[in-house]
């Protein structure tokens, strides 16, 4: 949320516009939730709009800033503070550019020789609703809306069905509560317990990932070497806590409670499940190139992979607007580590002695991020989205505008 400031005012109202902007900076700064910057003041919506805390404006009105409780607001002083400091302040395009993603409105506070009243400009589609999401779960659920909806579930429809088509994985169902010994399985228990959702009276765990339920699939059994690989994919939504973490990045679709996902599984045999990482890799690398998302590969070290994994690899989408790289994707070898806890063996097909399988999984992929890139990425000059070519056959209309958004 940004205070902006254009064009150079009469002196004559120079003072009132530093006034106003002292008095926010002043609020801001007890709120203790805020990085001022020369020409800028950045803070949260729901911190900054108290409930009875009202702006005056330069004609003697004033506006209660409680009735944009959830909306990500651009208050611009047409003629105020930065203009006196000889700051240059971006203009309204690149606000859109950087905030284009989120549902907000502009108050343009006017104060040129008619003292015009504010004037609402309001740019929404309508595509998240996360006042409403508190209201039913409490903050990091979100409530997708409208064609926010459909663009969400076109998603998932064209990644399940490329997976199965293109990749020749298998489709799978599966259940988002698991018990204690199928979490364990997989590594999630006991070393990140405190950020799993747990049902007391059932033990059962609310799934972080669907690769928990898959890994457990085969457990207990011996599997055919002719067979191989087995390959899975699986559509989830994925529950975690995040105890412990709190920032900018738990507002908003960058880290959530519940969010959903498309994984992609192997059962491989020993000997193969390396060049079965680069496969499972270079299948999730496709889903961002069909999608059109820039995108870069990084692997990541020791100190950086999950508790069960040898080898893993991170995909990460560029989103243009907040300017930074967002991972959508992780595609991890664990070996025969999960295998060995769910006891999965296979016979050789030399009638050798039954030995572990080898796991693999990986997101394919994880839908928050990747919506925030596309929407950031997608963005035109007029604010509309164009939607990528192969998502159109399941969301049935190529562009998001004021046309098509839904109330």
């Amino acid at each position: 949320m940004n205070s902006v400031v254009e064009q150079k005012p009469s002196s004559i109202y120079i003072p009132y516009a530093l006034l106003v902007a002292a008095l926010l900076s002043v609020y801001i700064v007890a709120l203790n939730k805020v990085d001022l910057k020369p020409g800028e003041m950045e803070y949260p919506a729901e911190a900054f709009l108290a409930p009875e805390f009202e702006l005056p404006t330069l004609n003697g009105g004033k506006i209660k800033l409680s009735d944009y409780r959830g909306k990500v607001l651009f208050i611009n002083f047409w003629a105020t503070w930065c203009a006196t400091c000889k700051v240059e302040m971006p203009s309204m395009e690149k606000l859109y550019q950087r905030f284009r993603e989120y549902d907000f409105e502009m108050l343009t506070i006017s104060v040129d020789k008619d003292l015009s009243l504010i004037t609402p400009f309001v740019k929404k589609y309508n595509l998240f609703d996360f006042k409403r999401a508190t209201k039913m779960s409490g903050s990091g659920f979100p409530l997708y809306r409208g064609i926010g909806a459909k663009l969400e579930r076109a998603l998932i429809n064209f990644m399940l069905n490329y997976h199965v088509e293109k990749h020749g994985y298998k489709e799978l169902f599966p259940p988002f509560l698991t018990t204690r010994g199928a979490t364990t399985t997989t590594g999630q228990l006991p070393k990140f317990q405190e950020d799993m959702y747990h049902i007391t009276g059932d033990d059962l765990y609310c799934i972080s990932t669907a690769e928990v339920p898959v890994t457990n699939i085969h457990r207990d059994e011996q599997l055919e070497e002719e067979n191989f690989p087995y390959k899975y994919t699986a559509y989830s939504a994925c529950f975690r806590r995040e105890a412990g973490s709190y920032g900018k990045d738990t507002r908003g679709l960058l880290r959530l409670h519940q969010f959903n996902k498309v994984e992609m599984y192997k059962f491989v045999a020993p000997e193969t499940s390396d060049d079965e990482l680069d496969k499972l890799l270079g299948n999730a690398e496709d889903v961002c190139q069909r999608l059109g998302l820039p995108y870069r590969i990084l692997q990541l070290c020791a100190g950086d992979m999950s508790f069960p994994s040898a080898k893993s690899f991170d995909i990460e989408v560029w989103a243009a607007g907040c300017q930074e790289w967002l991972e959508v994707s992780s595609c991890s070898n664990c070996t025969d580590f999960q295998a060995r806890r769910a006891n999965v063996r296979y016979r050789p097909d030399n009638n050798g002695r039954p030995d572990f399988v080898h796991t693999l999984n990986g997101s394919g992929l994880a839908l928050p991020r990747v919506i925030i890139a596309l929407l950031e990425n997608y963005q035109q000059e007029d604010g509309s989205v164009v939607v990528p070519e192969v998502l159109r056959p399941y969301t049935g209309f190529a562009i998001i505008n004021a046309d098509n958004k839904q109330s």
